[in-house]
């Protein structure tokens, strides 16, 4: 098959930005006299319990409340009476922040809400403010234990128990400027230090205020009356399982073939990589974080986590006859030969550290993290601080970073057996919901399927052996998604094992135990063996990145958001997995296996039969670019399938402690049958007496799927539609629309995005030739 460059997308000159869209309905019946004094009898018991709380000597003292809304958040409507937004959740229930307890303009609003319509006027007084108000509290000292203190056992104050030690992770809301959190932060570290309290780290970044302790269990107690503090928890637990040997000598293998100078590089971000022979001469660079840590990997899950990286599928490789590499390594060290994170480093400032050294000393612009905190899932459609400093990166330094979906035992004890005759439902339990820091919305998260049954010929022979899985269905480990604010999660599935069912000894057993059920790739200690195997997400991860790879040594100078985009664009999801999950509903497919498989090839590459046209650009809020595709005759009018696909990959600023996560979004249309000047005006702004946008009609708009509502909620977005008819009729020419809307960010300048869209007919036509000349023309 041949293969040629992609083709660029064509622009179409800007006129006016997009329209804005209003929002909100009227607010709830209330009796206004009964409803304002409720409010205001909450509100100074709130204040009054917190004036309480608070010790003599803290600086600055905050007040902090809990509202729940009826309706909509009413953000604006917050800050004009002095109480900034600090976090939002599913409830519809806000924590604001003052620092003042007078709230002299709000308890104003509320005695004019109180005292009924004016004379003239239909409703009281900011009646579309105060009657969307629920209920006014405080937050309380249970609020702030985060979830992997809770799912230990303590969920109440006071069950810390006096004369123990913990080890606990700190943070504080975003109280606004650096200097003010920096404060905040040195009067908690005082007050604690003076109570023989320890500290490990602190982290203090855009929005992030974090600090690690080591504190009695009384002190704890007491902290978690400051209002200041978010969340007080326990440090994140890495997701790791030990290795298998294989045996398999060095003079066994086939040659290895060199690798350019200027390969592709892919950061590691784990144990530590080991001079392994079939690797040593590839690995860019190895540091520490902290330096203390050193860089050899004691444990082995990173020079394991490096061979799939830049080797790809090794078992297929060896069974091929060949040694190929993709990618040149680099390695951050960041846990220790116990498998944990050091107590020293806070977890996001760990990353933050890792991360940036690798770009900024060796140039790195793809990471893998094949790390999750099994202590903590995905809560109420918020992600942690971990995931959101890794979109903050990904933002940052125009990098990709891979993740894995995180690892789940199904079924354990007296119900063991059940990981074979309840699969595949268990995948889809809320236990089984993506770890952190997976459910990010930036970074690109890899869930796993299995590569084979698993069973080895000897296995098989035995009756009480079962496989759980065929080729190609999700791994019975797999976590599911869906991530922040409801986000397609994972991005992407591929190969990371299985498990079988042990029956003889009541276990469930992956390739640690059993090869023929993990992924091989290479052991740490070379000079004992050259390979080891494994079952888990850790190892489906860096498949990605060995694809990923391939992108960037086709387009060296493309953006993360181009890479992100082009893996999108080639993703499909398994038959195998569709048809074993045609049980659970249409959902399960997204949420266990997202957009699909990445295939390579199509990725980086064009052919005959299939053109893939991108562009990589950049949009300022509440704007839309337009950008025309030309339709080919053969396209339209040839018999068979024909598809159209789209993808899109933007990067928004993030907070983790807001619903509403990003502080941008962005969407596309793909519009037909009408010219580039009725797309402008039914896109562009309008002033609001125009009233409600008009729909543009159904024979213009194309119907991809999946649909508009659930593909948004993510920023890397593909679909697609496909025809079988005659579509000569809609023209040569459809227009892809993309729109940029601005959120809790402000203006953030211009938001940068890349798109590709894929045409593509299932019989071999020459239609990259017909497209060639036609982009040529227009260029």
């Amino acid at each position: 098959m041949a293969r040629y460059d992609h083709l660029q997308l064509v622009r179409l000159p800007e006129r006016l930005p997009r329209r804005k869209t209003g929002g909100g309905g009227p607010p709830p019946n209330r009796n206004p006299g009964g409803h304002s004094q409720r409010l205001g009898q909450e509100l100074d018991t709130a204040v009054a319990v917190q004036q309480r709380r608070r010790r003599a000597d803290a600086i600055d003292p905050a007040l902090i409340l809990r509202v729940r809304m009826s309706g909509s958040l009413l953000e604006e409507e917050w800050n004009k009476v002095g109480l900034t937004l600090l976090s939002s959740d599913e409830d519809r229930s806000l924590v604001l922040f003052s620092s003042s307890d007078e709230l002299t303009e709000f308890r104003r609003k509320l005695a004019a809400f109180g005292a009924g319509a004016p004379a003239g006027q239909l409703n009281p007084s900011f009646a579309g403010f105060i009657a969307n108000i629920e209920s006014i509290a405080e937050v309380a000292p249970r609020d702030r234990i985060g979830m992997r203190a809770r799912e230990a056992g303590l969920v109440e104050a006071d069950e810390f128990q006096p004369g123990t030690d913990y080890i606990i992770d700190i943070e504080l809301w975003d109280l606004g400027r650096r200097d003010l959190r920096e404060r905040k932060i040195d009067d908690i570290v005082r007050y604690a230090e003076a109570r023989e309290a320890e500290e490990l780290d602190r982290h203090i970044g855009p929005n992030l205020t974090l600090v690690r302790l080591r504190c009695d269990g009384g002190l704890v107690r007491t902290l978690l009356t400051i209002e200041e503090i978010a969340e007080l928890d326990f440090p994140p637990e890495p997701d790791l399982v030990t290795v298998q040997r294989i045996d398999l000598a060095l003079e066994d293998l086939p040659d290895i073939e060199p690798l350019a100078d200027e390969a592709p590089l892919i950061g590691i971000i784990d144990s530590g990589i080991n001079d392994h022979p079939l690797i040593e001469d590839i690995i860019v660079g190895t540091i520490g974080v902290p330096d203390t840590l050193g860089t050899a990997d004691d444990h082995g899950h990173g020079t394991f986590v490096g061979g799939v990286a830049t080797f790809g599928d090794l078992r297929a490789q060896l069974d091929a006859g060949t040694l190929t590499r993709q990618a040149r390594l680099c390695s951050a060290k960041v846990i220790d030969a116990t498998g944990n994170f050091p107590n020293s480093r806070l977890t996001p400032r760990l990353m933050r550290e890792a991360i940036t050294r690798l770009n900024e000393e060796f140039g790195c612009r793809i990471f893998v993290i094949a790390l999750g905190d099994r202590t903590k899932v995905i809560e109420g459609g918020k992600v942690g601080p971990w995931a959101q400093t890794l979109d903050e990166l990904v933002r940052e330094l125009d990098v990709v970073i891979i993740v894995a979906a995180g690892n789940r035992q199904p079924r354990r004890g007296m119900r063991v057996e059940e990981a074979v005759s309840d699969y595949p439902a268990y995948l889809m339990e809320d236990s089984n919901r993506l770890c952190e820091p997976a459910g990010g919305m930036n970074i690109v998260t890899v869930g796993s399927i299995a590569h084979s049954n698993g069973l080895s010929a000897h296995a098989a022979e035995n009756v009480g052996i079962r496989a759980i899985t065929g080729a190609f269905e999700p791994s019975p480990f797999s976590r599911a998604g869906p991530g922040v604010r409801g986000a397609i999660k994972p991005d992407f599935t591929d190969v990371g094992g299985t498990l079988i069912y042990n029956g003889p000894t009541a276990a469930l057993q992956g390739g640690e135990v059993r090869p023929e059920a993990g992924v091989m790739s290479l052991h740490y200690r070379p000079v004992d063996r050259l390979f080891a195997s494994r079952s888990g997400t850790s190892h489906a991860a860096p498949l990605v990145a060995y694809k990923a790879s391939q992108i960037l040594a086709r387009f060296p100078n493309s953006s993360a958001n181009l890479v992100r985009a082009l893996l999108a664009g080639s993703a499909s999801i398994p038959e195998e997995a569709t048809r074993r999950l045609a049980v659970l509903g249409n959902l399960a497919e997204l949420a266990l296996c997202g957009h699909g498989r990445v295939d390579s090839e199509r990725a980086a590459f064009s052919d005959d039969a299939r053109v893939v046209l991108y562009a990589e650009d950049e949009l300022a809020i509440d704007h839309f670019a337009v950008y025309q595709i030309p339709v080919p005759e053969l396209f339209q009018t040839e018999r068979g399938r024909r598809t159209l696909r789209v993808s899109l990959a933007y990067d928004p600023p993030v907070r983790h402690s807001r619903l509403d996560y990003n502080g941008v979004s962005m969407g596309f249309r793909l519009i037909r049958g009408c010219d580039a000047d009725k797309v402008f005006e039914h896109y562009r702004q309008r002033a609001q007496v125009e009233g409600p946008i008009p729909d543009m009609e159904k024979r213009f708009n194309c119907k991809l799927l999946p649909g508009p509502g659930i593909r948004e909620k993510s920023s890397l977005q593909t679909a697609s539609v496909t025809f079988s008819r005659d579509i000569s009729e809609y023209g040569n020419d459809y227009f892809l629309v993309v729109r940029c809307a601005g959120g809790w960010s402000g203006d953030v300048g211009q938001q940068q995005f890349a798109v590709t869209v894929e045409i593509s007919h299932e019989a071999e036509i020459a239609l990259y030739e017909r497209l060639r000349q036609r982009v040529r023309v227009r260029a």
